[in-house]
């Protein structure tokens, strides 16, 4: 299902993670309704948590890793936000976003082997937390297609961010619109390099993916050599991107050097 890094989960594995990590929310407290925020790149937690935080009728509030504390800040107060889970790649923007709220959520942070030496600030890490719930868990879902799945907020360029509420009708819409756009088959291989805090890649690459039942290869940020390096080794068949990265690769000098036969289909 993922690959990450030298990280690998099946299908079965991942079901079993998000699982847990429904199970452990719910022992935190976290109930129908209730916000989930998370700052995280492309790692697996964020994948998770797309799917973990819905299966017990929360809303997950992807947050972008771009913005400035003041700005994190209001979008877990004005969110709700009753856990806040953040990579420790980001403390400098996490901590001091933290020391403005007047109501402090529980927070967990990530200890991605990609940040490795990251500062530590949450109450516990990640995969900690994970441990604590139950992989069979059996999870109680919506109540109703038209319940809320996902909060995501604008940039906020002229004031303050304005909260976007998704559906579990909406988000199913938009999967099987990316599935049948994209042609993704079950055999795909997908390079995703678009960040899944954003509605294009939480929706139509990560949701599609797994509504295909393909293999998804995630990445933290935009290189392209990486990319370059990830096509070869995973023999991608799939890469959804946005034209700025497809002109940035075509620019390598060396990209003649990488075998990139395995491609079939290339979109934003």
């Amino acid at each position: 299902a993922v690959i990450h890094g030298a990280r690998r989960y099946t299908y079965a594995e991942l079901f079993s993670r998000c699982r847990r990590f429904a199970h452990a929310l719910t022992k935190a407290g976290v109930k129908r309704g209730d916000t989930v925020a998370i700052l995280a790149p492309n790692v697996p937690a964020l994948l998770e948590a797309h799917y973990a935080v819905p299966m017990i009728g929360a809303v997950l509030n992807p947050i972008n890793i771009r913005l400035d504390p003041a700005t994190i800040a209001f979008c877990l107060e004005h969110g709700e936000a009753k856990v806040f889970i953040a990579d420790r790649e980001f403390a400098k923007s996490v901590l001091p976003a933290l020391e403005k709220l007047q109501t402090k959520p529980l927070v967990i942070d990530i200890a991605d082997p990609e940040t490795e030496g990251a500062p530590a600030f949450g109450s516990t890490e990640y995969e900690d937390f994970l441990a604590t719930g139950d992989p069979n868990f059996v999870y109680p879902g919506p109540e109703d297609e038209w319940d809320s799945i996902c909060l995501l907020y604008t940039s906020g360029t002229t004031g303050n961010p304005k909260g976007c509420v998704h559906t579990h009708r909406s988000a199913m819409a938009t999967t099987v619109i990316g599935a049948i756009w994209t042609l993704v088959p079950p055999d795909a291989v997908q390079l995703i390099t678009v960040p899944m805090f954003h509605v294009t890649g939480m929706q139509l690459c990560m949701n599609n993916s797994i509504y295909s039942g393909c293999t998804m290869v995630v990445t933290t940020r935009w290189d392209r050599r990486v990319a370059l390096e990830l096509i070869q080794r995973h023999k991608v068949t799939n890469w959804r991107n946005i034209s700025t990265m497809v002109i940035d690769m075509l620019a390598d000098p060396d990209l003649g050097k990488y075998d990139l036969s395995s491609l079939k289909r290339i979109g934003g």
